[in-house]
């Protein structure tokens, strides 16, 4: 559980560090896509923007939130892409053969996904 503001900083850091700027496409829409991760996520982006989309959306997550997703970002972050990509399009109802279709999905999701953690991203939003 985070301790004090200080690890609530440091946690966002490591959240953003692993999923945000990894290199893999795919592991950030299969972390975005995990059930325990997207009601999390829609509900910081949701209470984000009611406050006028101040800081990021992680600024709004409660200590069991961010421990919640630090631990799935650990997960997640440790994939290696054709994992990611088949869990990823697994959860997006669509099977390997059909890439050209899920890349609207695809897409999508990751353009909501930069959008909310990127919008506004400030080191000192952290």
């Amino acid at each position: 559980m985070v301790q004090n503001a200080m690890d609530r900083e440091s946690v966002k850091r490591e959240i953003l560090s692993l999923i945000d700027d990894h290199y893999s496409g795919w592991v950030k829409a299969a972390f975005y896509s995990d059930p325990v991760v997207e009601p999390i996520v829609d509900r910081l982006m949701n209470t984000w923007e009611s406050n006028g989309r101040e800081g990021i959306p992680l600024d709004f997550a409660s200590d069991e939130e961010l421990t919640t997703l630090l631990s799935q970002a650990r997960k997640y972050s440790r994939l290696d892409d054709s994992t990611a990509r088949a869990i990823a399009m697994s959860r997006m109802g669509a099977d390997e053969e059909s890439s050209g279709s899920v890349w609207g999905v695809f897409s999508g999701l990751l353009g909501r996904v930069r959008r909310a953690f990127s919008r506004g991203r400030r080191e000192d939003a952290l």
